[in-house]
C-alpha cells in the first residue's frame, strides 16, 4: 500500500496526553470515621471451630471416599448397614 509504514517502524515523536490530570486533593479517610466500613473481628472460639471443621473435612472426605470405592470394587453395597465384616481376614 502506498504510504504505509514498514513493519516495526516507530512513530514520529512522542505522543503527548490530550489533557493533563489534576492532583486529587480530597479528604483522607481512615478506618472507622464513617466513610469506610470496618469489618467486625472474629472471636478466637469461632476461628477455632472453623479450623476444626476444615480439619475434619480434610480427613473425613478421603476416608469415606476410600471406603465407598473399596466396597464398590469388591461388589458389595457400601450403604448397607451394618457393614459386613469378614473376621477371617482380620485375625
Amino acid at each position: 500500500m502506498p504510504g504505509a509504514a514498514p513493519p516495526g517502524a516507530k512513530k514520529a515523536g512522542p505522543v503527548a496526553p490530550t489533557q493533563p490530570l489534576a492532583r486529587y486533593s480530597g479528604p483522607v479517610t481512615g478506618p472507622g470515621d464513617g466513610y469506610a466500613p470496618v469489618a467486625p473481628r472474629r472471636s478466637g472460639a469461632r476461628r477455632f471451630f472453623v479450623a476444626l471443621l476444615a480439619l475434619l473435612l480434610i480427613v473425613a472426605v478421603p476416608v469415606v471416599s476410600a471406603y465407598v470405592s473399596y466396597k464398590l470394587a469388591s461388589g458389595e453395597n457400601p450403604f448397607a448397614w451394618p457393614p459386613s465384616m469378614d473376621l477371617s481376614h482380620v485375625f
